[in-house]
């Protein structure tokens, strides 16, 4: 089995992400692993990885972290899924 390394720019997402977010997910050091940062509205902020999944935080995410990110994403697809290019 082969292993793929993830290249993405991830500087550029932890920009888009709250800071306390943003942190955790720096402290996960899985960066070489990360897939994507799932923020759903009254759940936890988790990371997706390679291997499974990290809790970010152990607290909810609220109203106005979602439209920190919202304001500095962008558009949202159909099924609500947001990205940027590159990461």
């Amino acid at each position: 089995m082969t292993q793929r390394k993830i290249t993405d720019d991830l500087d550029v997402l932890l920009d888009v992400l709250p800071l306390e977010i943003s942190r955790a997910v720096k402290q996960t050091n899985h960066s070489d692993d990360l897939l994507e940062v799932i923020m759903d509205l009254g759940r936890v902020p988790t990371a997706r990885l390679v291997s499974g999944e990290v809790m970010l935080l152990d607290k909810e995410v609220t109203r106005a972290e979602i439209d920190y990110v919202v304001e500095r994403l962008g558009d949202f697809d159909a099924d609500n899924r947001g990205g940027l290019e590159r990461t």
